[in-house]
């Protein structure tokens, strides 16, 4: 694998060096791997069998004239040749002292980056403020906001944003549900369900009166209300879903107008029920005042028409999408005049390419049919496709007790995430949403996952690091003299259950940037298992406070360290690290 790793940058470098001595074809990649067996060293190269073909020698006969060459840095104590032609690395022990040191030294285990210039914007959630969100919508904000996270550490300029859907045939919908459930009227099977609907109704009467749901309406509303246009906008194909037209049983003007002001308490809503999740968004792009109350629709239009991306067919505006990748033309403009959900997107994307040079789109199952359409206007407004990046995230199914859940506190078809939130807590959802890959079904069990033993994952975690917090402090109260790390001798770490630590903490720059690469928060989910459970083993086979005071110094140090990486892997995933427990 290609690496940032110093020493396997130098690694590199002096495998170059020893295949020109040997008169040996260069190689693109030495392609290190971390071997499964501990026995067979630190890192792994198959070079010599990749090399086979093309300098016409036998693996084994290729290895053994890198190793005749090879000038070993100071990081790598030593190489051994095994099997058909594989070389596996031993590291130091003069690297380990200095990766122990180095992650205390910073108060992080990661390694300082320099930001790339890359500016992402991760877009995630944006469910329409005209509900609350759901079980599936958590997991989506936990990989989204860990994504960014992740992002972020590897060097990234990072934004995350939430596109708010507060336009179109929904709003009205929802204005006309809070209305008629102001005055008791009844609904209509169209019209939006629940408690919730009657928490909001109760919200905008408290705060602008009994006015608010009649036609003329107060006198005071804020300017971005009162200046209703009454956009006509289509919302067929709407990527973040719509609702009906109007029953008539009101105009148009009153239902938009409490709409987007019902919008607007819902929005503040969300925002709260994700913070409570640890999710806050640097952006919450408003697509009406954003895209509708200015001229970015007609300019992005007016742009793609001189771009020669657009055509008129029986009076329709279409977007030729079928020439990048889409199954067919996108219209974007109607007979009618008026512009599509898709004109709105187009926009959408202009606005954010202005803004970011990589966009991540964190998408629900039912959007899947979504993405080709928004690479192919990326490429219409003249962007990479490949800069647009599509996740979809598949379902989850809330059971309690292996059995669908079933939870009484709001009447209604779904079970709230704020419910979740309240029930488990914040850590477990989001720990359990981050432990398996964002595109395979996830069954959360509410019994399982709260459950406070060993065999719950999340707790297992937190318990290494509150159990070396506890270790830690228990040497500070017995006066015991770890001295500084610097004076440690880490040399004495001998025993298997020191070296698998080591070893295991070596990885975590590797792993950030896998995952980070990948998008796979999965992947921080296992190393931080694996973490634990290599620390378990050794606080089982190793006592730190013990009378050889050498010993237990560097074992004490090698604890701490392990508790910083905990901490940073789990920060990562926005999980608490405890001190006690």
């Amino acid at each position: 694998m290609t690496s940032s790793d110093p020493v396997l940058v130098d690694l590199g470098a002096a495998i170059d060096a020893a295949l020109a001595a040997a008169d040996l074809p260069p190689v693109d990649d030495p392609a290190f791997e971390r071997p499964r067996d501990p026995d067979h060293g630190d890192w792994a190269s198959t070079l010599a069998l990749r090399l086979a073909k093309p300098a016409r020698m036998a693996p084994r006969a290729i290895a053994d004239a890198v190793v005749a060459h090879l000038d070993l840095p100071d990081a790598v104590a030593s190489v051994e040749i095994a099997g058909p032609g594989f070389l596996n690395f031993r590291l130091s022990d003069d690297h380990n002292a200095t990766m122990v040191r180095d992650i205390l030294a910073r108060g992080r285990a990661l390694r300082p980056v320099e930001r790339t210039g890359e500016r992402i914007n991760v877009e995630f959630v944006s469910a329409n403020p005209t509900g609350p969100l759901h079980i599936g919508h958590g997991r989506w904000a936990a990989v989204g906001d860990a994504v960014a996270e992740l992002l972020a550490a590897v060097g990234h300029e990072v934004v995350r944003e939430y596109y708010v859907n507060d336009a179109g045939g929904q709003v009205v919908t929802f204005g006309e549900t809070l209305v008629l459930t102001a005055r008791g009227e009844v609904l209509d099977d169209h019209h939006y369900q629940g408690r919730y609907v009657t928490r909001v109704a109760t919200q905008l009467r408290a705060d602008w009166g009994d006015e608010i749901f009649e036609e003329e309406g107060p006198g005071d509303l804020p300017g971005w209300v009162a200046a209703l246009g009454g956009e006509a906008v289509d919302d067929t194909d709407a990527p973040h879903g719509s609702a009906g037209d109007g029953t008539g049983r009101m105009s148009h003007r009153l239902a938009l107008r409490v709409g987007i002001l019902g919008a607007e308490v819902m929005r503040q809503r969300l925002e709260g029920t994700l913070h409570d999740l640890g999710v806050d968004f640097d952006t919450w792009f408003s697509e009406r005042r954003e895209l509708h109350d200015t001229d970015a629709v007609a300019d992005t239009l007016a742009d793609l028409e001189a771009a020669g991306a657009t055509y008129v067919e029986d009076g329709a505006v279409f977007l030729r999408t079928a020439e990048h990748g889409d199954d067919k033309d996108r219209v974007l403009v109607r007979a009618n005049g008026v512009p599509t959900y898709f004109a709105a997107d187009c926009a959408y994307l202009r606005n954010k390419f202005a803004r970011a040079d990589h966009l991540v789109y964190i998408l629900g199952a039912d959007h899947h049919g979504y993405v080709a359409r928004l690479k192919a206007a990326a490429a219409c407004l003249g962007h990479p496709p490949d800069a647009l990046e599509a996740r979809i995230g598949q379902m989850v199914n809330l059971l309690r007790d292996g059995e669908p859940a079933k939870m009484s506190k709001r009447a209604g078809t779904f079970v709230e995430l704020s419910q979740v939130v309240d029930e488990v807590g914040a850590d477990v959802t989001r720990y359990h949403f981050l432990r398996s890959g964002l595109d395979t079904a996830l069954d959360f069990d509410l019994a399982r996952v709260a459950e406070q033993s060993m065999d719950n994952p999340v707790y297992y975690v937190q318990y290494a690091h509150a159990r070396i917090s506890s270790l830690l402090r228990t040497a500070d109260e017995r006066g015991f003299d770890h001295g500084t790390p610097g004076e440690a001798d880490f040399t004495r770490l001998v025993h298997p259950a020191e070296a698998d630590l080591l070893r295991e903490l070596d990885k975590v720059d590797e792993v950030v940037a896998a995952a980070a690469e990948l998008r796979a928060t999965q992947r921080l989910t296992r190393y931080a298992e694996d973490l634990a459970a290599t620390f378990h083993r050794f606080y089982t086979e190793c006592r730190v406070l013990v009378d050889d005071v050498e010993l237990g110094r560097a074992r004490y140090h090698l604890a701490a360290a392990a508790r910083q990486v905990l901490a940073d892997v789990l920060g990562l995933l926005r999980v608490s690290a405890p001190d006690r427990m």
